[in-house]
């Protein structure tokens, strides 16, 4: 059986595949070893398994996971994964490579990621071969969902918003400026919690106060990142994650004026990976 993990910051999707075609998907919280303790990842990925899946049938996964971008923190998932599949050939690998494999396919392109987090890598139809630093979500992050609710909530408590729109949010999100310093500086993960505001924002996009926030995270993701690429001008740009699918249209007008060609936008990557591993592995369907 083969099993393919696609794990954002906020969530993972999982696809166990077995040799007669069936493709049994469970979810759960995304993980991300520069964020969660071992302890924390253990609890979230022996969670998943489903009952109709011995974990002893898996024999070959393949993990695509944020904050993967070097051997130690490969490891840190690869342990964990071993200790619950101890006959599975495991290959833990960056999301970038997730990403332009499902966003590309084989064709040469810039592959972006933009959903809790966000990332860039160019792509030569086969490997990733330059990425810009992705500085996480407490110095860069541009455009994702974090990005755009720390943009939010910084306008909101910088009175930077019509006082009618200060009270929507209130009232949508039941947050004041109170409750927001004490979720920030408390226990919780900050960056899930400065997400959480998204859907308020894409709720209210006909604010424009709410859509400029968007665009100006956009526009800064697009200059900090995808023209910093040798060839930006003439490439495809592709994106998968959930705040490409949600903001499309934000985000193809925000392409467009800086004539960037918008290529495919997949909300999820699992099911191209699943294909191609399948593939891979000789499975049919």
């Amino acid at each position: 059986m083969l099993l393919v993990v696609d794990s954002g910051s906020t969530k993972a999707d999982w696809a166990f595949c077995s040799p007669d075609g069936t493709v049994h998907m469970e979810s759960s919280l995304g993980v991300n070893p520069n964020v969660h303790s071992t302890a924390e990842i253990t609890t979230v990925l022996e969670s998943v398994c489903p009952v109709e899946v011995p974990e002893a049938k898996v024999a070959h996964i393949h993990y695509y996971g944020t904050g993967i971008w070097d051997a130690k923190r490969g490891q840190k998932i690869k342990e964990v994964l071993q200790a619950i599949y101890v006959r599975a050939d495991i290959n833990v690998h960056h999301d970038l490579l997730g990403a332009a494999r499902a966003a590309c396919q084989a064709e040469p392109g810039i592959a972006c990621i933009l959903g809790t987090g966000s990332n860039t890598c160019l792509y030569d139809g086969s490997k990733v071969t330059d990425n810009v630093k992705n500085l996480g979500w407490l110095l860069g992050d541009e455009g994702s969902g974090v990005d755009i609710g720390k943009r939010l909530v910084r306008a909101y408590c910088y009175r930077e918003l019509p006082r009618e729109v200060e009270s929507l949010f209130e009232e949508s999100t039941g947050h004041n400026r109170k409750s927001i310093g004490d979720s920030l500086y408390g226990p919780s993960h900050a960056n899930r919690f400065l997400a959480s505001f998204s859907p308020f924002v894409h709720d209210n996009l006909d604010v424009p106060e709410i859509r400029q926030l968007v665009v100006e995270a956009f526009t800064e993701f697009l200059r900090r990142h995808v023209m910093k690429y040798r060839g930006y001008e003439s490439l495809k740009v592709s994106f998968v994650g959930s705040i490409a699918h949600h903001y499309d249209e934000v985000l193809r007008e925000v392409c467009a004026a800086h004539d960037i060609t918008c290529g495919g936008i997949r909300q999820k990557p699992i099911d191209p990976l699943v294909e191609f591993h399948r593939r891979q592995h000789s499975l049919t369907a």
